[in-house]
């Protein structure tokens, strides 16, 4: 299992960056804080080969996980908390 953790800090090029290896490097599971959100809408990962997970209960949106598609997760978010 391929993890990647990055914080983006709201930074375009960084975000760009971080699209470009997940596409090119087998990277299975994200963990990312501070992507970039306007209106609670995850905003920039383009074709991101995977499913994103968070807690949509929450308002500050700020910590996510990228699945790779093709890997079995189950997202317990009842447990999620803001």
């Amino acid at each position: 299992l391929t993890v990647l953790q990055i914080i983006l800090q709201h930074k375009k090029t960084v975000l760009s960056a971080f699209c470009k290896t997940i596409n090119q490097e087998a990277i299975d599971l994200a963990l990312i804080q501070q992507l970039w959100i306007n209106k609670c809408r995850v905003l920039g990962l383009g074709d991101r080969r995977g499913k994103l997970i968070y807690c949509s209960k929450d308002y500050q949106l700020r910590i996510f996980i990228l699945v790779r598609i093709g890997i079995l997760c189950v997202p317990l978010l009842e447990f999620c908390s803001s």
